[in-house]
């Protein structure tokens, strides 16, 4: 038998996901716009870099934005959360080939999806999925040449887009961490409810 504080605390998974499924495209937009005008900027960039890069983002763009309009309509199930925490994953990993593989300014938001998958599954296999994947692609970026498609972009724009990237890993930490936690904290609290009343009512 599944006890109230579970039942409980996987609806306050959802809860909490959906909300910062909705956030989520507001906190990295600005991100995007930011580096992509700094990638811009540097001199000799090709308009393949921007074009692959311009494609990658706009995609991930269009999935958090398409996300975000399902989760105003109703809540989303755990699995979904964990594909979503994937996907968006790979799409990093991505972005991480195309500024300097290991050496990319972007490298610290591959902390994000395998954070939050942390916290909302915990230890599960789930969350060591999300994990392994990430790891997997890390191993990958390691083994390449840091000008490998494209030359590393210079101290400037490296700058730029490292602040950018590490402000953005916080604020999700922020909003999806900070977010469970709450959320399993008030799952607790009306598990304990639920259990006084039951036990004053008999």
């Amino acid at each position: 038998m599944v006890s109230p504080s579970h039942v409980h605390a996987a609806e306050q998974v959802r809860a909490v996901a959906s909300a910062f499924l909705r956030a989520r495209p507001w906190i990295v937009a600005p991100a995007m716009v930011i580096t992509l005008t700094a990638v811009s900027r540097v001199d000799g960039v090709t308009t393949d870099r921007l074009g692959l890069m311009s494609f990658g983002m706009g995609t991930m763009m269009a999935l958090f934005v398409g996300e975000a309009i399902v989760c105003r309509r109703r809540e989303v199930t755990e699995r979904w959360l964990a594909v979503s925490l994937a996907l968006t994953t790979i799409g990093i990993a991505a972005m991480c080939l195309l500024t300097g593989a290991i050496r990319s300014p972007t490298l610290v938001l591959l902390c994000a999806p395998v954070a939050i998958g942390f916290a909302a599954f915990g230890r599960s296999r789930t969350a060591l999925a999300i994990a392994a994947l990430a790891l997997a692609w890390l191993s990958g970026l390691a083994w390449l040449p840091p000008d490998w498609p494209f030359p590393r972009l210079p101290a400037p724009a490296q700058r730029t887009v490292a602040w950018v990237a590490t402000a953005v890993t916080l604020a999700l930490f922020l909003a999806g961490v900070g977010g469970l936690r709450e959320g399993f904290a008030a799952a607790i609290q009306r598990a304990d409810r639920l259990r006084r009343d039951t036990i004053e009512g008999a």
